[in-house]
C-alpha cells in the first residue's frame, strides 16, 4: 500500500533479462514467495546474487514490439509487431510475434506514441526498439493508452528485422542503420505496410519437464510454403525444464509470406511439432502446456 500497488503485481529479479525471474502475483502471498525464490542465495541470470527483488505494477493489455529507424530528417517506425501469450501460473508465455501495418489507423496512437518516447530518451540516429502495451477500445477500433515496457537503441531481436526485409520490398535494414549512424540520407520504401503479405515468429515451448527423448516435426520445417528459418536450441538427450520465459523455450520457427499462407503453416507446425520427454528425478512438471494454442 506504501507503494501505491494494487495485485496483481510484478515480482522480478533486478539482474534478469528475457522475462527470466519474472513473476505476475495475485496476491501478497504469493509476492513474497516469490521473493523468496529471487533472494535464495542462487545466482540471477547474469550470474550475480540478488540482494533484494522488485516489486511493479503490472501494466495490462496488449503487448507490441515497434521498430523505428532515427535519422536528421525525423523517426520512422518500420515495423510493429503483437504478441499472443498464455499467462497462466505467475507467468506469461510467449505463443507467437505477428507482424501488423504501422500505417493502419489502429496503431495510430500506439505508434505516435513510440516515436515520442524515442524522441524523448534522445535516440537521434539509427535504430530504436520499443515494447509496450496497449489496450483496444471496441468504440475507436484503435489500441489505446500505450504504456512503455522498456526501450533501447537497437535492432529488434528474434529476426523481426530479418523478417521485416523479407516481407517489405526494397527496405535494407542493415543498410540504413550505418547511414543513419553515418549521416546520409536514408533510403525507406515507398511504404511500411505488409499489404498481404504478413509475417509470423512462433516459440516453440517445453511442455514437460524431463529428458528429450524424441523431437517430432522438425524435419518437415523447411517443407511450410511459408518457411523463412528456424532455430532449435535442445536436442535429443537433454535434460529440460518445462518453458516459463524466453530462455527456456526449445526453439522458434519464422514465417513469411502470404498472410492465409502463413496462418495455416503456423497451425501446421503447431499440430506436428513436440520436444517428447522423459521423467526425471526432481521432475518439475505443474501440468501441460497445451499443444495447439488457441490464436
Amino acid at each position: 500500500s506504501n507503494l501505491s500497488l494494487q495485485f496483481p503485481i510484478v515480482i522480478k529479479t533486478p539482474q534478469g533479462f528475457s522475462t527470466t525471474d519474472v513473476y505476475i502475483c495475485g496476491d501478497e502471498n504469493d509476492a513474497m514467495s516469490k521473493v523468496g525464490i529471487i533472494v535464495n542465495g542462487r545466482a540471477a541470470p547474469d550470474c550475480r546474487i540478488p540482494m533484494f527483488a522488485l516489486a511493479e505494477e503490472y501494466i495490462g493489455g496488449k503487448e507490441f514490439a515497434v521498430n523505428m529507424m532515427s535519422t536528421a530528417d525525423g523517426i520512422e517506425c518500420t515495423d510493429a509487431w503483437l504478441y499472443r501469450k498464455e499467462v497462466g501460473e505467475g507467468v506469461a508465455r510467449y505463443i507467437s510475434a505477428d507482424m501488423m501495418d504501422p500505417g493502419e489507423k489502429k496503431l495510430e496512437k500506439v505508434v505516435t506514441y513510440a516515436k515520442q518516447v524515442a524522441a524523448a530518451v534522445g535516440i537521434l540516429y539509427g535504430a530504436a526498439h520499443l515494447e509496450l502495451k496497449a489496450s483496444y477500445c471496441e468504440e475507436k477500433k484503435q489500441y489505446i493508452n500505450p504504456c512503455m515496457i522498456e526501450i533501447g537503441a537497437r535492432l529488434s531481436g528474434g529476426r523481426k528485422t530479418t523478417l521485416t526485409q523479407a516481407v517489405i520490398e526494397g527496405w535494407q535494414p542493415f543498410q540504413a542503420l550505418i547511414d543513419a549512424h553515418c549521416g546520409n540520407k536514408v533510403k525507406f520504401p515507398l511504404s511500411f505496410s505488409p499489404g498481404e503479405q504478413h509475417a509470423r515468429h512462433l516459440f516453440l515451448p517445453h511442455r514437460l519437464s524431463g529428458r528429450i527423448t524424441e523431437i517430432r516435426g522438425a524435419d518437415r520445417f523447411e517443407s511450410l510454403s511459408t518457411y523463412h528459418s528456424h532455430f532449435l536450441l535442445a536436442k535429443v538427450g537433454d535434460v529440460v525444464e518445462r518453458t516459463t520465459d524466453i530462455t527456456s523455450f526449445g526453439g522458434f520457427v519464422w514465417l513469411a509470406g502470404p498472410r492465409q499462407a502463413v496462418e495455416d503453416d503456423a497451425r501446421a507446425v503447431w499440430e506436428t511439432f513436440s520436444f517428447q520427454t522423459e521423467p526425471i528425478e526432481k521432475e518439475s512438471n505443474v501440468g501441460e502446456i497445451s499443444g495447439v494454442p488457441n490464436m
